[in-house]
């Protein structure tokens, strides 16, 4: 007997503390340089940011760095 997979469970959200370790920067350039082209999630009074969301700000990133270099 075979069940069928369930749903595939979410990812979990990260703080902007953990945001900030993950991308090794302080709270103030978080907020400054980050923050303003990363979408976010409001629960209450926090503010969280989905994984797959911080990896696409920093594949993007990484483009328009090597871009750069190119020039």
């Amino acid at each position: 007997m075979t069940t069928a997979p369930g749903p595939a469970p979410l990812p979990r959200l990260l703080s902007l503390d953990e945001t900030c370790a993950v991308l090794g920067v302080r709270r103030d350039l978080l907020f400054a340089e980050v923050l303003p082209h990363l979408p976010t999630v409001r629960i209450g009074r926090r503010r969280l940011v989905h994984p797959d969301d911080l990896r696409a700000y920093v594949d993007a990133r990484r483009g328009a760095v090597a871009g750069s270099e190119r020039a």
